[in-house]
C-alpha cells in the first residue's frame, strides 16, 4: 500500500513539472510573438511616416528655389543702391512663375 502511495506521489509531480514546463514554454512563446509584433508596428509606423517627409523635402525644396531665385534677382536690386523687399511678396513670386513660363525655363 505504501508503494502506491509513493507511486501516486511521484505521478503527481511528474504531471505538476509537465504543466509548468508547458506553460512555461506557451509564456516564452507569446513572448517572442509579442516582440515581433512590436518590432512589425514600429516598422509600420516608419512605413506610414516616409510620405509626410517626402512631401516636406519637396516643400523646402520649392522655398529654397523661390528664395535662390529672389536672392539673384534681389542682388541686382542691391547693387543699384537702394535694397528692395520686393522679394518677400506674393505678387513676386507670382510674377517670377509666370516670368519662368513665358521664357521656357
Amino acid at each position: 500500500m505504501a508503494v502506491l502511495i509513493v507511486l501516486v506521489a511521484a505521478l503527481v509531480v511528474l504531471a505538476l513539472a509537465l504543466v509548468t514546463m508547458y506553460n512555461s514554454l506557451v509564456r516564452a512563446r507569446h513572448a517572442w510573438q509579442n516582440a515581433y509584433a512590436q518590432i512589425d508596428v514600429q516598422l509600420t509606423r516608419r512605413h506610414d511616416l516616409i510620405p509626410n517627409l517626402v512631401e516636406a523635402v519637396k516643400a523646402y525644396m520649392r522655398h529654397e528655389a523661390t528664395i535662390s531665385r529672389c536672392q539673384l534677382r534681389g542682388g541686382v536690386h542691391m547693387d543699384a543702391g537702394y535694397v528692395s523687399d520686393i522679394c518677400l511678396s506674393p505678387r513676386f513670386n507670382q510674377c517670377v512663375f509666370y516670368e519662368d513660363q513665358l521664357t521656357g525655363r
